[in-house]
C-alpha cells in the first residue's frame, strides 16, 4: 500500500476534511494518508520550506476576477503551494494581464488556462467556503459582496 503524508493546519474543519479524503483515498484507491498536524507558525514554515508531499491549503480570491485564483498556480507565485511548474500555463497568465478589464479576448486565454489546470491538476478542490449572515432588514448598508467576508460597521446603520 501506496503511504505519504498528508500536511494539515490543526483547525477542526481542516482535520475534518483530512480525515475524510484520507478515508476515502485507502478506501477507494489502496493509498494510506499519514496525518501530520500542525499549529499556524510550524504549519506556514512547512509549506514555505515545501516539506510536504500533500497538505490541505485554502485560497479566498480578494477580487471578482479569474486572475485572482490562477495566479496562485504561476510558478513564480509565493502562493503556489502546489509546486505546480508549467510555462505554458504562465505565458497565459502574462498573455491574459495584457488585455483589459472583461475582455473576450482576456476571458478566452483565462479560459485556456483553466483548461490546462483542469488537464494536469495539480489541486484537488475540496470544499468551498460559504459566508452566511442572518441580517435584519433594519440593518442598511449590509451588501454581502465583500468576497473576503469583511463587514465594516463604518457603512451600516440601523433604521
Amino acid at each position: 500500500m501506496t503511504v505519504f503524508s498528508l500536511v494539515i493546519r490543526t483547525l477542526l474543519l481542516a482535520a475534518f476534511l483530512a480525515i475524510a479524503a484520507g478515508q476515502e483515498w485507502q478506501k477507494k484507491l489502496g493509498i494510506k494518508a499519514v496525518l501530520k498536524g500542525y499549529e499556524r507558525q510550524h504549519y506556514y514554515q512547512t509549506l514555505n520550506n515545501k516539506d510536504y508531499q500533500i497538505a490541505v491549503v485554502q485560497w479566498i480570491g480578494p477580487y471578482k476576477d479569474p486572475a485572482a485564483l490562477l495566479s496562485v498556480f504561476h510558478s513564480q507565485a509565493v502562493s503556489n503551494r502546489s509546486l505546480y511548474n508549467s510555462e505554458e500555463y504562465d505565458q497565459l497568465l502574462t498573455l491574459g494581464r495584457g488585455f483589459p478589464g472583461k475582455s473576450a479576448e482576456r476571458m478566452a486565454v483565462y479560459t485556456e488556462a483553466e483548461e490546462l489546470i483542469m488537464k494536469d491538476v495539480p489541486a484537488i478542490p475540496l470544499m468551498h467556503h460559504q459566508n452566511v449572515r442572518l441580517v435584519s432588514p433594519k440593518v442598511k448598508g449590509y451588501t454581502g459582496e465583500n468576497l473576503m467576508g469583511r463587514v465594516y460597521s463604518r457603512h451600516l446603520s440601523l433604521e
